[in-house]
């Protein structure tokens, strides 16, 4: 009976361990996806305001 109730013990800490370590990884894939969205957004402010951004140098490089 010790041998039954020690495995079941072992296996309930192991499946303890194991939902940690999911909680962990899906706030690990939650920071991913907030990182690919703001790439997205500044790529995105990129493509739109670039040819604004390079007159505004061109610009000033022109009076310098």
């Amino acid at each position: 009976m010790t041998t039954c109730s020690a495995f079941v013990s072992s296996a309930l800490f192991v499946l303890r361990q194991r939902a940690g370590d999911r909680d962990k990884g899906a706030s690990l894939v939650e920071y991913g996806l907030i990182i690919t969205f703001i790439a997205m957004v500044v790529f995105a402010a990129l493509l739109l305001l670039g040819p604004q951004v390079k007159s505004l140098y061109t610009g000033a490089t022109s009076v310098l």
